[in-house]
This record gives C-alpha cells, sequence and structure tokens, in this order.
C-alpha cells in the first residue's frame, strides 16, 4: 500500500469514526424520518424562504456531486444531496406523510423494472433501465398528469406558503 492510499483510508476511517461517534451522541438519531423531515422543513423554511429555489438546489446539488467524486468516502457529502433532495421534495409539493410512500413507490417500480446486467458494465458506467418496451408520453400528456389544486386551480408547485397550503389541493 503507498503511502497516500495509507493516508487516504486512515483518513476514511477517522471521518466514519467521527461519524459514529457523532450520530451515537445525538438524541435525535432515535426520530423517524417523518420527525426528522418536519424539523428540517420548519429550519429550511425559516431559513431560505418559501420560494422553490430550485435553480440554487440543483446548483447546490451539483457542487455536492463534486465533492463526492474528490471524497466518494466521505458519507457526510451523500447526507447533504439526500437534505438537498428532500429540500427540493417539499419545496415542490412533497409532504411529509408523502415522502415514505413515494420513495417505496419508486423502490417498487425500480425492481420491477428490467436492468442490464451489471458485471458487463464498467464500475464508471450509469446503469439504466431498459426503456425499449415503454410508451413514450408527449409533454401535453405528461403536463395533464401533474395534480392542480381542485380549490385555486395553482399547480401543486405554485403553493409556496408552507406549510398552509390551500385546503383545496387534492391528488
Amino acid at each position: 500500500m503507498s503511502d497516500n492510499e495509507y493516508l487516504n483510508a486512515a483518513r476514511i476511517q477517522t471521518l466514519q469514526r467521527l461519524s459514529d461517534e457523532i450520530v451515537k451522541n445525538d438524541k435525535m438519531t432515535e426520530d423517524a424520518i417523518e420527525t426528522y423531515f418536519e424539523r428540517q422543513i420548519e429550519w429550511s423554511y425559516k431559513t431560505f424562504g418559501p420560494s422553490l429555489r430550485t435553480k440554487g438546489i440543483v446548483q447546490h446539488i451539483r457542487k455536492e456531486l463534486l465533492e463526492i467524486e474528490a471524497e466518494p468516502h466521505d458519507l457526510s457529502e451523500w447526507i447533504d444531496v439526500v437534505i438537498l433532495a428532500m429540500d427540493g421534495f417539499w419545496r415542490h409539493g412533497g409532504r411529509v406523510d408523502d415522502l415514505m410512500p413515494r420513495l417505496l413507490a419508486k423502490q417498487r417500480k425500480n425492481m420491477a423494472r428490467k436492468w442490464p446486467s451489471w458485471w458487463l458494465l464498467s464500475e464508471d458506467t450509469a446503469i439504466e433501465h431498459d426503456r425499449s418496451e415503454e410508451v413514450p408520453t408527449d409533454h401535453a400528456t405528461a403536463l395533464a398528469a401533474i395534480p392542480r389544486c381542485v380549490k385555486c386551480g395553482k399547480w401543486m408547485s405554485e403553493h409556496w406558503d408552507y406549510p398552509d397550503r390551500c385546503e383545496g389541493f387534492e391528488l
């Protein structure tokens, strides 16, 4: 093992040990994902305001991805991406009680898809599911599938005043 590899391995172990200590000492680690998400939304709303912030969130995710490429074993960078994705989720209409059902639905969908043999691809290649049997969706059909509020007609993402959304909103 070269000096650089040894130092990198030692750094990874140190970062993991520190992360484990923080998690062990943090009383909030026993929270359910919903409790965590409620607290995160409240903090994010107060800190960054109610707007969608789409471009800013995407820009920040790109920055975090560069950090992951530089230090892929730094788990805190992966968590940064998760937090930013969750921030985008609530800012674009996702609710606390939506998160787990949507994660599970997406997991079921992915598990039901056809995937190529991973061992035939490079580790550095994105693995995409087989789209050969999918029916292409045109733009108008896709737009029609986006939920609108039955009370005011706004798109789901236009309800910026979280948590006081229009009570007429229905999926």
